[in-house]
Order: C-alpha cells, then structure tokens, then sequence
C-alpha cells in the first residue's frame, strides 16, 4: 500500500499551491474618489432662441467638472462672443426743398453679443480607465443669452442707434464625446451635440449644431 500513499502525497503536493490560491479572496476594489477637472479648448456653437433665430458663437471655452464614478461625472462650461453683422437697407429722409420723402439707402449694422453656459452630465460608455481612448454620451441643458444692438448708418453721416433687443433661452443639449490620454491626467477631448430650445414647445425650432476641442487635465490621477 506505498504506492497509492506516495500518489497522493505527491498530488497533494502539487495542488496545494493552487487549493491555496482558490481559497484566497480577491483583494477589494479600490474605491474610486471624485476628481476635479479643468479644461480649455475651441468650440462653434449654434444655438436657438426662444422667438425664432439663432446666434453662433466662435469663442475659447473653459470647462470645470468632477468624475464623481469612474462612468459618471458632471462639468460646467462658459462661452462668450460678440459678432457685426452689416447689412444693406433703405431708409427715407423728407427733401426740404420739395417737401416729399426721398428714398435713400445705408448700411444697418447689428452688434450681436452672446453667451453660452452648458451644464453637462458625462457617461462613459466604455468602462475601462486603463484604457486610452474613451468614448462618452454628453448630456444636460445649456442657457444662451444674446444682446443685439442695431444702428444705421445714412450714407457718409454718423451713425444712430435703433434699439436693442434681448433674448434669454434654454436648449436641450445632447451628443457624443471622445478622449484619448496622452499623459498622467492629461487628455485630449473633443464633442459633437446638438442644441435644441426647449423653452416654446409650440414653436418648430431646428436642432443645431455645436463642435468643440481641446484638452482637459484630471487632478489626482494615477499613471
């Protein structure tokens, strides 16, 4: 009877390690902290207004925001950009020598100043942080305030005003969003979404473009 107990002494021998290995429990997940993060980058926005039209805005655009889950953060951004717009127009001045009005043509100049603040939720879509390249669905409501001026201008004469208007609105903002890291907490971003106003929901308001990129660096982050 050697025989059979020098078996199984040996495969007791060589299963050990592996008996002992099962046994082990994996060690816990290392809980994840929320991580500021600051960014700055170019954006082209077109956003729609309550009463019809839209502004564009051509600005820098800084972003602050928190990964508070390794899938889930929020950030905050600020756009601002002021535009001229000149356009042709025809006005009419009374002739004093005959008495009638005459026809004339100037040049109607809108100064148009905008202001974009988005309030975003970020989901990552593919949930590996090891990973380079993320892909990320944006979404949350952006408010557009724009300021418009107009003045004319009758000939080679000075200009005079002809009023401003303001218009205040909120657009449902919503599209895709990629990263890829390039060093400790550093990456370059870039986001495609549309705006859509959400503020006159009898009104047929067309969703509008908005691109941005740039780079966002992560405070705390391991290499």
């Amino acid at each position: 009877m050697l025989f059979p107990r020098t078996l199984f002494g040996s495969l007791l021998l060589v299963l050990a390690p592996w008996v002992g290995q099962a046994q082990t429990p994996d060690a816990p997940a290392r809980a994840h902290s929320p991580q500021v993060f600051v960014g700055v980058g170019g954006l082209f926005a077109g956003c729609p207004l309550p009463k019809g039209g839209a502004v564009n805005l051509k600005s820098f655009v800084p972003t602050l925001g928190v990964q508070l889950r390794p899938r889930w953060g929020v950030e905050v951004s600020a756009a601002y950009d002021t535009d001229y717009r000149h356009t042709r127009a025809s006005y009419e001045t009374l002739d004093p020598s005959t008495g009638q009005w005459v026809v004339d043509y100037g040049t109607r100049t809108s100064r148009i100043r905008a202001l974009l603040v988005p309030v975003l939720a970020r989901y990552a879509l593919l949930n590996r942080p090891a990973q380079r390249f993320q892909v990320d669905v944006l979404g949350g409501l952006s408010l557009v305030h724009a300021v418009a001026r107009q003045s004319m201008t009758a000939g080679s004469g000075e200009p005079y005003e002809l009023g401003t208007s303001r218009a205040t609105g909120v657009c449902l903002t919503l599209g895709p969003s990629v990263r890829y890291q390039v060093g400790a907490g550093l990456q370059v971003t870039a986001e495609a979404v549309l705006n859509r106003q959400v503020q006159s929901p009898r009104r047929l308001h067309a969703a509008n473009p908005s691109v941005s990129a740039g780079v966002r660096y992560s405070f705390g982050s391991r290499p």
